[in-house]
């Protein structure tokens, strides 16, 4: 038995990191040509990602050394924040009161979800010390609690902000369970 646990470094240490677009296109599409949810929707979900933080932590087991079938369970912390302009790209498909005023309403959103996920896959060790490694799994949305400032001529700001909020809690516990490939090569030295 062989038990590995692996924690990457935070994607762009608190710096702007874009997930990669395609896998954010390639989710949403999949799941808008399914009726799983609207494109506004899938357009909210793209909006909210562009700025992130990506904290991931792994627990591996090998029940059988000598075979490279191998079980892992993750823990992931997705930090998203960055803002909006517009009404209409945040308030997609919610219920809220009239926005209105002077100024063009703007938004500034922060979130933090936790994700729990597994992950099946093989290992495979070559005699040169080269490992390359193969898995899929899902992750399950536990938790996701927005933080949203209206800013500029919002009527309503508090019901606005409180609506929002509520909304995308709701999205990103209900909808966001992304399924994860995964590749990787490495090098044995022991």
């Amino acid at each position: 038995m062989r038990v590995v646990a692996e924690t990457p470094a935070a994607c762009g240490s608190g710096r702007r990191s874009d997930l990669p677009g395609v896998y954010v296109d390639a989710i949403n599409g999949l799941l808008v040509a399914t009726d799983v949810y609207s494109e506004q929707t899938a357009k909210l979900i793209e909006i909210a990602l562009k700025d992130s933080l990506l904290w991931k932590t792994h627990v591996g087991w090998r029940p059988v050394a000598d075979l490279g079938s191998y079980v892992e369970v993750s823990y992931t912390l997705l930090g998203l924040g960055g803002g909006v302009s517009g009404e209409d790209a945040l308030i997609a498909g919610a219920e809220l009161p009239a926005v209105g005023g002077a100024e063009k309403p703007s938004y500034s959103i922060g979130s933090a979800t936790h994700l729990i996920g597994v992950e099946a896959g093989y290992l495979f060790e070559l005699d040169s010390g080269l490992t390359l490694r193969a898995g899929m799994g899902l992750s399950i949305t536990l938790d996701a609690d927005f933080q949203v400032e209206a800013r500029g001529g919002v009527a309503g700001r508090e019901a606005v902000e409180r609506g929002s909020k509520d909304y995308l809690d709701r999205v990103f516990e209900r909808w966001v369970h992304p399924p994860t490939f995964g590749f990787a090569a490495g090098y044995r030295f022991l």
